[in-house]
């Protein structure tokens, strides 16, 4: 198990206990092997490596490109099997907990309980987590690739942050992010990943003892995705469009009033902007909204790139619950996903060609 500790300085460090911590010192004395996607420690014979779900070839302890559809399947349902018992752990220890507490009082069999109930939580948690892992590395490049060229996918990665900072209208110094595609569709260069950018504060508090401490305050100004699209058509002026979740007066007003409630409109020259915000972009942008399901902040910037800010609370290429889990019903959601990509390209990419 790998505990995360943050540091007062804001730095992160992970403790390792039990088979993690057995395991890099074995891994020191050289009775194992380092992954060589993630690092972590693996046996001699070792065919998948249950951190980063890599595959590798245990003859040549290299990683494997190439994975049938039988082969991630039993993987897959190994996964449920795993999931299905952590999470009957987990519900035997929730039971137990709440008994615990309300009619026995004792502490030892709360605690005892209450470790049962987190090693259920854990369990499921790195079951989803494995399974999400191996299809990163196998279904989705593959899937990509149906739709577009020049792919390039890192699980880790995300878009680039000087891009997003010069197109985004806060200030954030924290931000999280996974699933970054690089990818050209008819000439359009794409890039989109999972982002969550956050403004993070801290004030010293003291409690009635005099003792004082750092307490953080955060901001969730971004969770959802982070899309690019480059057009390569300069623009005359930055236009941006800011979800108007509350009506505000002081942005630039069109003659399309569903517009007007839906955005607040702000530009480097309002002038310009309506060389952009043509009736017929308006409409795109409008319908493009409507197919999110969501906010959409728009960025339209000189250098001819297309920015969204999708507020979705949600992150790309999710497994769901094992339960039901089908290797064609994930290649299928997933598809799902990218559909809404295209959707943007092919709703914009004429009106913005044009301008």
């Amino acid at each position: 198990m790998k505990i995360k500790q943050t540091n007062s300085d804001g730095t992160e460090k992970y403790i390792l206990l039990g088979k993690d911590k057995r395991n890099a010192e074995r891994l020191a004395k050289g009775e194992m092997y380092a992954c060589p996607s993630c690092g972590d420690p693996l046996e001699f014979d070792a065919e998948m490596c249950e951190n980063c779900g890599a595959f590798i070839d245990k003859e040549t302890r290299q990683l494997r490109t190439q994975v049938s559809d039988a082969e991630l399947q039993k993987n897959i349902n190994d996964s449920k099997a795993r999931f299905n018992k952590a999470k009957a752990v987990m519900v035997t220890g929730g039971i137990l907990l709440a008994l615990s507490v309300f009619f026995s009082g004792n502490l030892i069999f709360i605690l005892i309980s209450a470790a049962v109930l987190i090693v259920g939580i854990y369990g499921t948690s790195a079951e989803m987590a494995l399974v999400k892992r191996q299809l990163n590395r196998a279904v989705i490049p593959q899937i990509l690739s149906e739709y577009f060229e020049d792919v390039v996918y890192n699980p880790e990665g995300t878009v680039p942050l000087d891009q997003v900072s010069e197109a985004f209208w806060g200030e954030y110094n924290r931000h999280m992010g996974s699933d970054y595609i690089k990818c050209r569709y008819h000439g359009i260069d794409i890039e989109v990943s999972d982002l969550t950018l956050e403004k993070v504060t801290y004030r010293t508090v003291t409690d009635e003892k005099g003792n004082t401490k750092q307490e953080e305050e955060v901001e969730t100004l971004l969770h959802g995705q982070w899309m690019i699209f480059d057009f390569h058509k300069q623009l005359s002026a930055n236009v941006r469009l800011l979800a108007n979740t509350k009506k505000r007066k002081d942005g630039i007003e069109t003659e399309n009033m569903a517009f007007n409630n839906k955005f607040r409109i702000s530009s480097s020259s309002p002038h310009d902007a309506f060389y952009v915000l043509t009736p017929h972009m308006m409409e795109h942008i409008l319908q493009v909204t409507a197919n999110a399901g969501g906010n959409v902040d728009f960025m339209f910037m000189m250098d001819g790139k297309l920015h969204l800010a999708m507020h979705t609370h949600t992150n790309h290429f999710e497994t769901g619950d094992l339960k039901n889990t089908s290797l064609d019903a994930l290649r299928d959601k997933f598809r799902g996903e990218i559909d809404f990509i295209l959707s943007v390209v092919n709703e914009l990419k004429d009106e913005l060609l044009s301008l």
